[in-house]
């Protein structure tokens, strides 16, 4: 069964004090009823074209993981996203390291 997640827009002004006669802009901002879990990492080729980072946390689902490489001689993708881990290619064997973020939406 699928889970919903609901998602709010509040104006953060109406909780807290404003007088009258100033009048402010509205800030709005997202609430969902779930949680988001964020993980940080990089990972360093060793002189191969394979590595993987496990995560510290086990997952649920599968999480959507961004890549940002920090090398321009070699393309790096992920071939395989599981609960516990995730695997990066690259086109080449190299020694660059590898940016990325793991986000998982969930509760």
């Amino acid at each position: 069964m699928a889970k919903i997640t609901f998602v709010q827009r509040i104006d953060r002004n109406k909780f807290m004090k404003t007088y009258p006669f100033i009048q402010r802009t509205p800030r709005f901002a997202q609430i969902s009823n779930t949680g988001l879990d964020f993980e940080f990492g990089q990972v360093c080729f060793s002189g191969s074209h394979v590595a993987t980072y496990t995560f510290e946390k086990a997952y649920t689902l599968t999480p959507t993981i961004v890549l940002s490489p920090h090398s321009d001689d070699v393309a790096i993708w992920i071939t395989n996203i599981s609960l516990t881990s995730v695997t990066f290619e690259a086109s080449a064997p190299t020694s660059a390291c590898v940016d990325f973020q793991s986000i998982f939406q969930g509760s």
